[in-house]
């Protein structure tokens, strides 16, 4: 399983283009084994999308 740092799951989630080469390969090779990401970045992304920092990709722009 991968934990992933909340900016690379934010990165991850809107099509891994801002990722490395390298870090979307790891991402894709552990996909079989599971992504995860901690409790705190799921609170960290709901203060960003709040403090309107952050919008989902459906929703608009990306982070600001």
């Amino acid at each position: 399983m991968i934990l992933l740092d909340t900016q690379v799951w934010v990165w991850w989630t809107e099509g891994g283009e801002k990722l490395s080469e390298r870090h979307r390969q790891i991402i894709d090779t552990g996909e079989a084994e599971g992504i995860a990401a901690c409790a705190f970045s799921v609170w960290e992304v709901a203060m960003l999308v709040s403090k309107k920092r952050l919008e989902f990709a459906g929703a608009g722009s990306a982070v600001a």
